[in-house]
């Protein structure tokens, strides 16, 4: 049995795959509470009539988050991914994929890295800077951990005794033992890689994910926008049709939906891992709904559990029934 987690971090991005035998995880966001867009959209979504005095004493200090969340009448919580590790028993990582390198999906990483074995790190060799949610002083760790791993060299291995190994798979790469779990790299290559750098864009080069366990089809969707996924189609349009779980790309957004590519993959299952933007201006739970059997949204269902078997058969659980 393969187990997906789809973790409620808030307006970021953690799914850990279960497989028999060892334990992948693609991107991590670690935050106590929503960030103040994210609540500004909770509050509003939960509690309209009221929404504004309790933005109100949120933002005279009268409340704290925790409190304006109770008053909205929303009682998710979110996740931490090192609990839920902890939780489930999870004593190491075998694989660490880094999509791309955005704040919302490597806050966490720098306490991972100490607290966690990681025994091979994907990242993609890039020249991107810290954004400025990664300059704050509580995450200059994660910013420093990842840069450990994405400028990794063989020297550095000797001068640090890394224990651990880094490969920069892209599409088309060859000799990868990760082709034994059934992953196949549909994005990025190369020449998307040049594209993001030349743009200043790190979501066109995120990686997107085929995951093949027995006759189901898994594809993570990272924070692919337009240019990957007219790629993926023209390279692969055969491979992604009749998906078994989607987890859609850049947090459900208008920027990462593609429509032909929804129409190839029709898929059972399709996950929102989402904390921020109700704006139906930016949101694209409406145009999902058209294509798939059952969206559901870490904002409202929390964590989200499927498990798919050999057989054919696939369970959806929730952390909630909103």
């Amino acid at each position: 049995m393969l187990k997906l987690h789809f973790l409620n971090v808030g307006h970021g991005d953690c799914c850990i795959l279960e497989f028999p035998e060892k334990v992948a995880m693609v991107d991590i966001n670690r935050n106590k509470n929503p960030d103040d867009e994210t609540m500004k959209e909770l509050i509003r979504a939960s509690n309209p009539e009221n929404a504004r005095d309790i933005r109100g004493e949120l933002e005279a200090g009268a409340i704290d988050k925790k409190t304006a969340l109770e008053k909205a009448n929303y009682t998710i919580p979110v996740q931490d991914p090192l609990k839920f590790l902890e939780k489930n028993n999870i004593k190491s990582i075998f694989r660490f994929i880094s999509t791309h390198p955005h704040m919302d999906h490597l806050h966490g990483l720098g306490e991972l890295d100490k607290n966690m074995e990681i025994s091979n790190f994907w990242a993609l060799k890039n020249k991107f800077g810290a954004n400025k949610s990664l300059e704050k002083p509580n995450r200059a760790d994660d910013w420093s951990t990842y840069r450990k791993y994405r400028d990794h060299t063989t020297e550095s291995d000797k001068e640090d005794e890394q224990s651990n190994t880094v490969i920069r798979p892209m599409d088309k790469s060859i000799g990868e033992d990760y082709t034994t779990d059934g992953i196949k790299i549909l994005a990025p290559t190369p020449e998307l890689l040049e594209t993001a750098e030349q743009d200043g864009s790190a979501n066109i080069m995120s990686y997107v994910l085929l995951v093949n366990y027995g006759p189901h089809k898994i594809v993570l969707g990272g924070d692919a926008e337009k240019e990957t996924w007219q790629y993926i189609l023209e390279q692969y349009g055969d491979l992604i049709k009749d998906v078994t779980v989607l987890k859609s790309a850049h947090h459900g957004r208008n920027s990462g939906y593609h429509e032909p590519a929804m129409q190839e993959m029709q898929p059972q299952y399709t996950i929102v891992s989402v904390g921020a933007k109700l704006d139906p201006r930016l949101d694209a739970t409406k145009e999902y709904t058209e294509y798939t059997e059952n969206l559901l949204t870490t904002r409202w269902q929390g964590n989200v559990t499927i498990e798919c078997h050999e057989n054919g058969d696939v369970t959806c659980s929730t952390q909630f029934d909103y």
